[in-house]
């Protein structure tokens, strides 16, 4: 039986959506050259707009934590 921590914060509604967004964007990306005739060109370019949304994606994610990282930094810097 699992027990989750009481004291972890609820996910946030930018993480949510996130995760939404990455849910959506790769099924569009994966469902749409199935409809089209492709040659081993299309499927090349098909597997770099899917890495370029990954990408993307990661760096939605972590843009929050390196914001923070530089603004400690600042002032950490600014402090002394």
């Amino acid at each position: 039986m699992e027990t989750q921590n009481q004291n972890a914060p609820a996910r946030s509604a930018f993480r949510r959506f996130v995760d939404k967004a990455a849910v959506v964007t790769g099924a569009v990306v994966v469902t749409a050259p199935a409809y089209a005739d492709f040659d081993v060109t299309a499927a090349t370019g098909a597997l770099g707009g899917v890495m370029v949304a990954v990408a993307a994606i990661g760096a939605v994610k972590i843009a929050p934590a390196a914001a923070a990282w530089a603004w400690s930094l600042l002032t950490r810097t600014a402090s002394r």
